[in-house]
């Protein structure tokens, strides 16, 4: 019987639902933007040569943009379909594998990559499974690789909100839970940072927030 996961995310790259959007020409600039200034120029090494590989990599806006930033050594993997095809006709973009994370991980050699990425990515995966991925990319890392990963904060308003939003999430991460699996699977140097995405759309879910800031400041 087909896993509710794969069933989800097969329909995701037919329906093109807002929680996982096939990207317009704005959205490609915003995020493009996004991670240029936030993730590449922020932790990317000078060496334009290094070995990058994104996790869930999606429509492969994220490749696209190391590659408009010079980065030519560029490889990614989804399990939707879609994804691979749409970076081959829209970016010129042919590195994307279709399969599973961890199958993909399995198939490649260990000390591989410079720079491994999952972006809304690793909240996907069911608790037993976390420690052994986490342990799979550590080995596909070189001596001294950097792994960036981005997932919803659910101490805050609007991690709950994101990880409550998607069905598939399965589990939810805070600073302390992230540190913490990151030292158990032998990380060093482990640094959890504020994301600068947009502000959450729901107004009431602002109105919130900026309520509950407002009483954390005065208390």
């Amino acid at each position: 019987m087909e896993k509710y996961q794969e069933k989800i995310y097969r329909l995701w790259g037919k329906k093109n639902p807002e929680t996982f959007p096939k990207p317009n020409r704005a959205l490609i600039r915003e995020k493009t933007k996004y991670y240029q200034k936030e993730i590449i120029e922020s932790f990317f090494p000078s060496n334009k040569n290094v070995n990058i590989l994104e996790l869930g990599c999606g429509y492969g806006i994220f490749l696209q943009a190391c590659k408009e930033s010079g980065y030519q050594n560029i490889q990614g993997v989804d399990l939707i379909q879609e994804c691979p095809e749409f970076a081959a006709k829209e970016f010129g973009i042919y590195s994307i594998t279709n399969a599973s994370i961890m199958d993909y991980l399995y198939s490649v050699k260990d000390n591989e990559f410079d720079i491994i990425a999952a972006f809304d990515v690793i909240e996907h995966f069911k608790k037993e499974d976390i420690i052994n991925l986490l342990n799979s990319i550590y080995r596909k890392l070189k001596e001294g690789g950097l792994f960036i990963m981005r997932v919803p904060n659910v101490g805050s308003l609007q991690g709950l909100y994101t990880f409550y939003s998607d069905l598939t999430h399965e589990i939810g991460f805070t600073n302390t839970l992230a540190e913490e699996l990151f030292c158990l699977a032998n990380f060093k140097e482990i640094k959890i940072l504020p994301d600068k995405k947009p502000k959450i759309k729901n107004l009431l879910l602002r109105i919130l927030q900026k309520q509950l800031k407002n009483l954390l400041i005065k208390h």
